[in-house]
């Protein structure tokens, strides 16, 4: 019986694939960090990624290449996050991070600009070529003063301005709603 609570446990939990954390548990630990971040008064990016030309490839070599594909990503990214961060999958080839206890807004970016040229410098998997990058789209809580769902909606919103800047770059949030005013 405890087996069996335990696969409930990591099928409600974690994404099948890759083993990240999934929707569930991406809700549960954003609650957990904007909770602390009263407290603590730092700042957390929460960080919308998505792979750029991944259908091609998907499409070129078939859903199993891609499955390996998108499991080597996540491992890329996870060895370039700190231990305290979250990666999640969030569905497809979209990621979701949250980047906790940050000192400053910018304390992300070395992070982030890591991943994207991790990313973009994957040129072989399993033996096949690949031309990959991602876009990346962020909103920082608390200057963001949203509720989980929203901040995830926001990181979201500026990685499609992030994609139709050229792909393969980030974009902010706060930014944009800078821009708009």
């Amino acid at each position: 019986m405890a087996q069996l609570n335990e696969v409930l446990k990591k099928n409600a939990y974690y994404d099948a694939l890759t083993g990240l954390p999934n929707r569930n548990l991406l809700a549960n630990r954003m609650q957990q960090c904007i909770s602390n971040n009263k407290r603590q008064q730092s700042h957390i990016a929460i960080v919308f990624m998505d792979l750029d030309g991944f259908k091609e490839i998907n499409d070129l070599h078939g859903h199993s290449f891609g499955d390996d594909l998108l499991c080597f990503i996540a491992q890329k990214i996870k060895l370039l996050m700190r231990e305290d961060d979250t990666l999640a999958r969030f569905g497809g080839d979209e990621f979701v991070m949250i980047l906790d206890n940050l000192n400053s807004p910018d304390d992300c970016l070395l992070i982030l600009r890591q991943i994207l040229d991790s990313v973009s410098n994957i040129q072989f998997i399993n033996n096949k070529s690949v031309k990959l990058s991602a876009s990346i789209g962020l909103t920082i809580y608390p200057q963001d003063n949203s509720n989980s769902d929203q901040l995830i909606r926001h990181a979201d919103q500026a990685m499609y301005i992030a994609k139709q800047s050229g792909k393969n770059c980030l974009a902010i949030y706060l930014m944009l709603q800078k821009m708009l005013l």
